[in-house]
């Protein structure tokens, strides 16, 4: 078990795992139907995330498997540079073993060395009590409500807008 970051070996893995997660919740910004795109489309667009120094992914590994990802993306406007945002998900086999913790701890902490970052925010689901009550353990705050942020058929999912003031 081993948390590191993607590299450009990973990108068939990571894109095996974005179409399996897709089928186990209904959390993420793209459904059931995974990517709906090529490998090859999917490895041009995330090589450039890659070099991109503003985004950054974080992987968790289970005998060579990426069980876990979590990420991070810097605006890159002058104004809200001082903000990340992230996301974590953890496939459903792995859940409840402390999987996202660790994602979220070494994400942490890895924010916390980069000076220009002050605040860390993210958006999570109303009913994921579970990620709520994570991210309050972490120093979370909610901040805010997004009313029908996901359109599910025609059901609507409100999320919650949480935020970390980084400790410098």
């Amino acid at each position: 078990m081993s948390i590191v970051f993607a590299n450009e070996d990973d990108i068939p893995k990571i894109y095996n795992y974005l179409n399996k997660i897709s089928t186990q919740t209904q959390y993420l910004t793209f459904d059931s139907a995974g990517l709906k795109v090529s490998l090859d489309d999917f490895s041009k667009v995330f090589l450039s995330q890659l070099s991109n120094s503003n985004i950054k992914y974080f992987c968790y590994r289970v005998n060579g498997n990426i069980v876990g990802i979590a990420n991070y993306r810097v605006d890159s406007r002058t104004k809200m540079s001082h903000r990340a945002k992230i996301g974590i998900s953890v496939l459903a086999d792995y859940q409840n073993k402390g999987i996202g913790k660790q994602l979220l701890a070494s994400m942490i902490e890895y924010l916390e060395q980069q000076k220009q970052i002050e605040l860390v925010e993210l958006e999570v689901a109303c009913e994921n009590k579970v990620a709520i009550h994570l991210y309050e353990k972490y120093g979370f705050k909610k901040i805010g409500k997004l009313p029908k942020f996901f359109r599910l058929d025609n059901d609507y999912m409100d999320f919650i807008m949480m935020q970390l003031e980084l400790n410098r």
